[in-house]
């Protein structure tokens, strides 16, 4: 009876720490993840912020240009290119 319990505690230790190590890494990946996505968004603003030929608080010049890619983007030689401008710019609050 005594090795049973033994082995029933050190089961349910086992378990444990597989649970904990478990989410433990689930929170890594997610952080990861926050950072990676985060780290995208900035280098998408930082590129239409270089389109715009704006400074970081010119936004007004960021919108124009994201206005005017919307209204004209199946004129353009690479429609999918500004598809993806248009995109980007809603994406970031700029439409």
């Amino acid at each position: 009876m005594n090795a049973v319990l033994k082995i029933l505690v050190a089961a349910a230790c086992c378990i444990v720490i597989a649970v904990g190590g478990l989410y433990l890494w689930r929170q890594w990946e997610a952080k990861q993840a926050a950072k990676a996505e985060a780290a995208m968004l900035q280098e998408a603003r930082s590129e239409l912020f270089r389109l715009s030929e704006a400074k970081p608080d010119e936004t007004d010049k960021v919108r124009r240009v994201c206005e005017l890619v919307d209204d004209n983007w199946r004129a353009v030689d690479s429609e999918d290119y500004a598809r993806k401008v248009v995109n980007t710019c809603r994406r970031l609050g700029f439409l």
